[in-house]
């Protein structure tokens, strides 16, 4: 039996420290909120870790902890004091050629979505902008002095940052040094 456990032990970790593979891995309410959106927007679904870079995640983890989860982040994005959610998901379609170095040599279309957070605990999409991107990418404050959501491909310097606006978000460009 000790043998058993420890064969399950010696499989399973590997595969609970690569990430998020599965909207279940959620929070209860940011769960219920994706499925909802998943169900009525086939074009998109759930975007994977185990789809990322292997090294390029191990280095990120490195800067932003062993927890980090570059295709989900949680915080009060449109400075209301309630928590809202930000995701990367993987939109249908066919990825394009880009000719660079792995693992940027393609980009997927993706979709970034942030669901807004309500008093009763419930979330509704506030914003979605369809980009097609490498596998590389991944969410993160701003550094500024008032931090913004932003997200970036990994080993880049630019990148997006989202500013709230009455009950959505402007995207704009702007350079930043995550590390």
């Amino acid at each position: 039996m000790k043998a058993l456990l420890l064969m399950t032990f010696i499989f399973v970790l590997p595969f609970a420290i690569l990430g998020q593979k599965s909207v279940s891995e959620l929070k209860p309410a940011h769960a219920i909120a994706l499925r909802d959106f998943l169900d009525s927007n086939s074009e998109y679904s759930f975007l994977s870790e185990v789809v990322y870079d292997h090294e390029y995640l191990k280095d990120l983890r490195k800067i932003k902890g062993k927890n980090y989860k570059p295709y989900y982040m949680v915080g009060d994005f449109n400075q209301d004091k309630i928590l809202d959610f930000a995701i990367l998901l993987k939109k249908e379609g066919k990825p394009v050629f880009e000719n660079q170095s792995e693992p940027h040599d393609y980009s997927y279309p993706m979709a970034l979505v942030i669901f807004t957070g309500n008093k009763n605990g419930t979330f509704r999409k506030a914003f979605l902008k369809n980009e097609t991107m490498p596998y590389v990418m991944f969410l993160d404050w701003t550094v500024e002095k008032q931090k913004r959501l932003f997200y970036a491909m990994d080993g880049g310097l630019g990148g997006t940052a989202l500013t709230p606006v009455g009950k959505g978000f402007i995207a704009e460009t702007i350079y930043h040094d995550p590390h």
